[in-house]
């Protein structure tokens, strides 16, 4: 079967005509519970869900609710939805009659998509080319942390104001390369070295990454910098950043002496 035949069977399926493929849109929702929402008592899940609007939005019809059965490739959610909606001011109110529920995203994920209906014959076509007019896709969090510190090797002192300025001035070019990996700017300190039990780096600087590759791909700009190492003593940690103490607190009560 080709993908646009595919296509087809799946518009046939949720009972679209075609003669309402140049006025209509359909808008899927898929969700799953959060563990929050099932340490509700019972009959506070029945009164929340008792608040959600399914059928009172004018020219906009929920086809299909589904309990996801899949077994292979199956989408991370267990439940969606199926709305057939004649305009994209009915689709907005749609999705805000659970955006206006405070509790909603508290306890539940939630994820949309929506698009107008049109012919398969149109569809299959951009999966070689491209969606014309696609939107730029979210930028990924910054959850891996890079920290490296340094402070002056005698060799430092030896050095003119301008060498110093060159190895700095080749820095500022390696931080570049974090920028093009999809890092942040670094966040730089100097270390007042007046609190209790305090390192003696001169200076920490941090960068955020989307996540390990990342991090591995900003490295050798680093790392061939002429001057830096030969010149300044180094060090640096790198992982990804936690939400909760939880998992460092583990692994530090479990840590076990290198053999």
């Amino acid at each position: 079967m080709s993908i646009v035949d595919a296509l087809r069977e799946i518009r046939d399926a949720i009972h679209i005509q075609s003669t309402a493929l140049d006025t209509d849109y359909v808008y899927i929702e898929l969700w799953k519970a959060k563990p929050s929402w099932w340490a509700l008592p019972i009959e506070e899940r029945g009164k929340k869900m008792g608040e959600i609007d399914v059928g009172s939005i004018p020219g906009a019809t929920m086809l299909t609710a589904i309990i996801n059965k899949a077994k292979i490739r199956r989408a991370p959610y267990d439940y969606f939805s199926v709305w057939k909606v004649e305009t994209t001011d009915q689709l907005h109110k749609v999705e805000q009659r659970v955006e206006n529920l405070d509790w909603w995203y508290d306890h539940w994920d939630e994820i949309h998509a929506w698009g107008k209906i049109q012919p398969a014959e149109e569809v299959g076509p951009t999966m070689v080319t491209g969606i014309p007019d696609a939107p730029e896709p979210p930028p990924k969090p910054l959850d891996f942390a890079l920290v490296e510190m340094f402070k002056p090797k005698d060799s430092w002192y030896e050095l003119s104001a301008a060498e110093r300025m060159k190895i700095f001035e080749d820095l500022t070019a390696g931080v570049g390369d974090a920028l093009r990996s999809g890092g942040s700017s670094p966040e730089i300190f100097l270390n007042r070295g007046d609190v209790e039990h305090h390192g003696d780096w001169t200076a920490v600087v941090l960068f955020r990454f989307p996540d390990e590759e990342a991090i591995t791909a900003f490295l050798p700009g680093i790392n061939q910098l002429e001057g830096w190492f030969e010149n300044l003593h180094f060090q640096r940690v790198s992982g990804q950043l936690l939400p909760n103490p939880g998992p460092a607190i583990e692994a530090m009560i479990k840590a076990k002496k290198d053999s």
